[in-house]
């Protein structure tokens, strides 16, 4: 399908989701989002607060300022490698939306996508960046958001994956699973769960039927064309076959800056440690629970990197190193690209002329 059809096609159903019944009313249904943004930090100050409690601060700084540098510049490598991954296992999903995307602006607007990650309240805002910065301009918004929506859930059920891995090996070291059992199987379970039903066969009409009862707020002309897109996947099942395969690798590049980190602290974590934290800490991780699962996130590790006997001290100065990486391959990229994302995002849709 070429650019041009693409267009037709989503005027075609912008077209057709405005004559469906009469206007939505403004604001309906649209729950207020500060209830949720406090609860978020509360539990993030909470979970803070309670891994601060259980160790001693100065043992805390001296264990992470006095970390082996090469380590964690080994991991910063590794993490920089799994972006390009990333962006390499998005780039099937977005030419089936839009055959001529090209590499380079895509790379960049997954990379400088990463600032806004920290600067907007929430992942989906750092997507909503990166949707905008490679479809703005061919007015194909919609459709490069579902190719992002696919990535995110086969991503998510890649994670699902490797937490059935996690169980049986926590089951062959005689872990305690009370705990770890129900933890990886909702780790599965939503994880599969979420990415299967936008492929219900018939959502795309679920939606407009929404629409038409005034039972969606204003904008749902995007959610109906975002629906229409991600359907198109149904009918590419090579496509996402390769795609969730290349996913379930690129979950060892967190299991591995996992183990770089422990090394910089001189914890010395085995495979089965490794392979069972990292897949069980990113999935509590990714709930929207706290303020970009900070806070859930470290608690989830230390706990984990306790049953092997980690002390907490150490098993928080790893999560910290962790996150710290993170942070510095998210943002320093992303501040290089940031200019040129904002420029794309600017730039007028082909085809039309300034206002005025």
């Amino acid at each position: 399908m070429t650019v041009s059809e693409q267009q037709s096609r989503a005027r075609a159903s912008d077209h057709a989701v405005r004559g469906a019944g009469p206007p939505v009313p403004a604001g309906a249904n649209v729950r207020p989002k500060w209830g949720g943004r406090l609860l978020r930090t509360a539990v993030t100050v909470a979970f803070i607060a309670l891994l601060l409690h259980l160790v001693h601060l100065g043992d805390l700084a001296r264990l992470v300022t006095s970390a082996r540098p090469v380590p964690l510049l080994i991991a910063l490598v590794v993490l920089i490698a799994d972006r390009f991954v990333m962006v390499g296992k998005w780039m099937p999903l977005l030419r089936v939306q839009v055959p001529d995307a090209r590499w380079f602006p895509a790379l960049r607007a997954y990379l400088g996508s990463g600032v806004a990650q920290y600067l907007l309240p929430s992942t989906v805002g750092a997507d909503a960046v990166r949707a905008a910065a490679v479809g703005r301009s061919r007015q194909t918004v919609a459709e490069v958001a579902a190719s992002i929506v696919a990535e995110r859930l086969l991503g998510l059920s890649a994670g699902g994956v490797l937490a059935c891995i996690a169980l049986i090996l926590a089951i062959h070291a005689d872990l305690p699973l009370g705990s770890l059992l129900p933890w990886a199987l909702a780790a599965f379970g939503v994880s599969v769960g979420v990415t299967l039903i936008p492929l219900v066969p018939g959502l795309a009409g679920w939606v407009e039927r929404l629409a038409r009862r005034g039972r969606l707020p204003r904008g749902f002309n995007f959610v109906f064309r975002l629906s229409t897109a991600y359907q198109v996947y149904r009918r590419r099942p090579a496509v996402l076959a390769m795609v969730g395969l290349l996913s379930v690798g690129e979950q060892w590049f967190p299991i591995a800056n996992l183990w770089l980190c422990a090394i910089a602290v001189g914890v010395h974590l085995s495979f089965t440690a490794a392979v069972v934290t990292m897949p069980l800490t990113l999935f509590v991780t990714r709930l929207p629970l706290s303020i970009g699962g900070l806070g859930v996130g470290e608690g989830a590790m230390v706990y984990l990197l306790g049953l092997f006997g980690v002390p907490v001290t150490a098993a928080l100065a790893v999560s910290v190193l962790c996150r710290a990486v993170d942070v510095v391959v998210m943002v320093l990229p992303g501040m290089v690209f940031w200019n040129g994302i904002v420029a794309d995002i600017r730039r007028r849709p082909a085809g039309t002329t300034p206002a005025g």
